[in-house]
């Protein structure tokens, strides 16, 4: 069983779903149509299930179509997850929003260090109001 299976629940339906619509097979597994495509990889179904020989051999068409892009989905996932590898999941600057600003503090000797621009502004303020 696929991860992306463990994901899905079965559709309530059962062999008895008779809907076509591709949002349907992503949103719930169909065990059943799994079975019948190892059984019938031609589509050639013999047995209906209850909705008809020609909508089975639709949803079976319609059911591996899904059933192939969610396989490439997860496999171009998890290589890209294997090509970034564990270290790439710290983000890319983590001082955001940090400026190099004059420290106007009374300090001799004034220095330059990182201050969050939400702190310039209620400076820039204070020394407005004075």
């Amino acid at each position: 069983m696929r991860d992306t299976d463990k994901l899905r629940q079965e559709c309530s339906f059962g062999e008895r779903c008779y809907r076509k619509n591709p949002h349907h097979f992503k949103e719930y597994k169909h065990s059943h149509l799994n079975a019948l495509l190892l059984k019938h990889p031609d589509f050639e179904v013999a047995t209906d299930t209850g909705i008809g020989l020609s909508n089975l051999r639709e949803q079976l068409k319609i059911y591996l179509d899904i059933e192939n892009l969610i396989k490439r989905t997860t496999q171009a996932e998890n290589n890209q997850e294997q090509r970034d590898g564990p270290d790439n999941t710290e983000p890319r600057n983590s001082v955001v929003g940090l400026s190099e600003v004059d420290d106007d503090s009374d300090h001799a000797g004034s220095r330059k260090r990182s201050r969050s621009p939400s702190e310039d502004e209620r400076n820039k303020r204070k020394k407005s109001e004075s």
